[in-house]
């Protein structure tokens, strides 16, 4: 904790200088800084001095990634106060809020849910047992019947993209961190917590 503190004192260069103390910290419990590590199932981690404001302390699940096409992914821990049923009129349960995906196409919905009988599922996951999807009204009967609550899907406005070498270039620049994170972390853990 002192070693981060100092790190946090001397601001970002030293926090991220490739040789420091915290780089081994957060390679031993298991964070990348390496764009080798990038595929769809990884998080990227904010570091902390990151000023963008779409990005401020975020935690972004990566959905698609090659390195021809670039990356989308799905901002976790940025809930609204906005609710599914106000935005789609044949949503009757008022339990589920959306989160903000990201600065792109925020008028568009997607979401993130388990393996479910009631739910047509893609042919790959993202994670064991954890799906994307943008065909919101398929799930909508499962989600108005109650068989999908709020810890089995996350709803998204808008999404998160790079073009194809773009988000490796931040990646050199120690803009995130890459991390890991289960099913059951991405979907239950309270958004003020995962960062």
């Amino acid at each position: 904790l002192d070693y981060l503190r100092l790190g946090l004192y001397f601001g970002r260069i030293v926090m991220y200088k490739e040789s420091n103390i915290e780089n081994d910290f957060f390679t031993k419990v298991n964070f990348r800084f390496d764009p080798k590590s990038l595929k769809a199932g990884v998080v990227l981690i904010s570091e902390p001095f990151l000023n963008d404001p779409n990005f401020l302390r975020s935690v972004i699940l990566i959905s698609h990634y090659s390195p021809q096409d670039g990356a989308v992914g799905f901002v976790i821990n940025r809930m609204t106060n906005q609710r599914l049923d106000e935005t789609n009129p044949f949503v009757s349960n008022k339990s589920h809020r959306i989160y903000e995906g990201g600065p792109v196409d925020k008028d568009l919905l997607f979401c993130l849910h388990t393996d479910h009988p009631a739910i047509p599922l893609p042919q790959n996951p993202i994670i064991p047992k954890l799906y994307f999807s943008s065909d919101i009204e398929s799930i909508i009967p499962a989600i108005n019947s109650g068989q999908l609550d709020n810890r089995s899907v996350k709803f998204f406005s808008g999404y998160s993209g790079w073009a194809a070498g773009q988000l490796e270039q931040e990646l050199t620049e120690n803009t995130w961190i890459i991390g890991n994170l289960t099913r059951l972390q991405i979907l239950r853990v309270p958004s003020f917590r995962i960062w």
